[in-house]
């Protein structure tokens, strides 16, 4: 099989597994990544990957409820709702912070060797041409 034909295959079946998380070759833009996505979910508005066995924060999204309370870049997810995080894959971990708008959930992060608790509420995100915002 040939790397692209293996690349699309691979991206198909990321987008169907894991709605928010990706697959992508060095080309591919964050637009291309959103137009896979749903229109709305309930979260709190941030980007994660795995790195050293632990969700870790890339990026929070503009209005979203981890943004409004301080979430940051490279922030790790040590805890979600009193769970520990290592070891769980990328879609276990995106699907425990979802939930019901309005509903919260708790984060221990750590920041620059420092543990904070947080306590996020869930927001609707709706999908935009690039990117998910707050829904009003």
């Amino acid at each position: 099989m040939s790397a692209s034909r293996r690349n699309m295959a691979l991206t198909t079946l990321l987008k169907t597994a894991l709605t928010l998380s990706v697959f992508c070759t060095i080309s591919c833009h964050r637009t291309e990544i959103v137009d896979g996505y749903p229109d709305q979910y309930v979260g709190v508005g941030m980007e994660l990957t795995i790195e050293n066995h632990m969700p870790v924060v890339v990026r929070t999204l503009d209005g979203g409820a981890a943004q409004a309370v301080g979430v940051e870049p490279g922030d790790q997810v040590v805890q979600i709702d009193h769970k520990g995080t290592r070891d769980l894959t990328l879609g276990n971990a995106i699907m425990m912070l979802r939930g019901s708008p309005g509903s919260q959930v708790t984060l221990t992060l750590t920041r620059r060797d420092q543990e904070l608790v947080i306590v996020v509420p869930r927001r609707s995100m709706i999908k935009g041409p690039q990117d998910y915002r707050a829904a009003n």
